[in-house]
């Protein structure tokens, strides 16, 4: 089993640099259809966190999607999901360029997003926690931190895994900090569609 994985991923590092990953202008409409149009509306900002989630915390079947078991299940055709029954595939192809070329967090920009939503870093979070929890700082600057942390929408994503010949997006979200989850979209007539939501709910 060990060794049939490490094929597995030595079969993945020589064909990895034939797959080329959806370009940045892909992302914008997804996410246009993703965020919804009543957040972005009458001047309103949502934050969304800049730096992505780990492609290493993407999980579909139980399985981690960068794990030698999830690909050799795409090496045979049993990644297979039913959407309003569609089905769509995701093959080992679909996962190269995620689980190879993304060591680091990916960092999105303005571009890959509709207008009234405003990239942070998470340090800038961190920060403005810091400030909530210090004991020494003023009761103004702690409350106008607190009302930015508890008042404001705020997103972190995961970078999109498309698959199904690229007709499905899945990607993993975070809303504030109490409701995560993961959401399949589907490109209908051009246009992006959701089609499956998982929701985490922590207490």
């Amino acid at each position: 089993m060990v060794k049939t994985g490490r094929c597995v991923l030595l079969l993945m590092s020589v064909i990895g640099f034939a797959c080329t990953p959806k370009t940045d202008q892909q992302l914008k409409p997804l996410f246009e259809a993703l965020i919804p149009a009543y957040l972005l509306e009458g001047g309103n900002t949502v934050w969304v966190i800049a730096e992505s989630d780990s492609a290493s915390n993407r999980t579909m079947f139980g399985m981690d999607i960068c794990s030698a078991e999830f690909l050799q299940r795409g090496l045979v055709g049993k990644n297979r999901m039913i959407f309003d029954g569609r089905e769509a595939k995701m093959t080992i192809w679909d996962c190269i360029s995620t689980c190879l070329n993304e060591s680091k967090a990916f960092r999105f920009t303005e571009e890959h997003f509709p207008e009234g939503v405003e990239l942070i870093s998470q340090s800038h979070l961190d920060s403005l926690q810091a400030l909530v929890d210090s004991k020494v700082v003023v009761d103004s600057l702690k409350s106008e931190a607190m009302n930015k942390l508890h008042f404001q929408t705020r997103f972190r994503f995961s970078k999109p895994l498309f698959f199904g010949g690229g007709n499905f997006a899945l990607l993993y979200y975070t809303f504030f900090s109490d409701n995560s989850g993961y959401v399949v979209m589907e490109k209908k007539s051009g246009k992006w569609e959701e089609v499956f939501r998982e929701i985490y709910t922590h207490y």
